[in-house]
């Protein structure tokens, strides 16, 4: 028993909307490399012009067809990089600022600081 369904051309030539549902629901399941590569896999299903059609048809970015394709035909894995996203630290992306703080704060410098809190505006004055 295989674990996996298998589509035939002319079974991807005319996409009703149950399988654009089925493919659609699959491919938010998988993440990463997996997404990518069964993303190339159904377009290669689909033959000539099936990444036009993925994107036209299933909203698929041919960016990333582009990219499962590759990583299927060369076999290698493209990593992604997660971690170099995100908020720069401050000191990194305004250098100057180091001149007019002076040195970057060290860790723990803040680490007894507390936050008072008022229960009223009248504790306030």
């Amino acid at each position: 028993m295989t674990n996996h369904i298998e589509f035939t051309e002319e079974q991807l030539s005319d996409i009703t909307p149950a399988v654009k549902c089925l493919l659609n629901k699959t491919k938010e399941k998988l993440k990463g490399t997996d997404k990518r590569q069964f993303m190339a896999h159904v377009v290669s299903l689909m033959g000539k012009g099936g990444q036009r059609k993925a994107e036209k048809e299933l909203g698929w970015n041919r960016d990333t067809i582009r990219k499962g394709m590759k990583e299927l035909q060369s076999g290698f894995v493209c990593i992604d990089n997660f971690s170099g996203r995100g908020r720069k630290p401050a000191e990194e992306k305004y250098p100057s600022l180091l001149g007019v703080f002076g040195t970057t704060p060290r860790k723990g410098v803040f680490q007894n600081f507390r936050v008072m809190r008022f229960s009223q505006d009248s504790d306030i004055r």
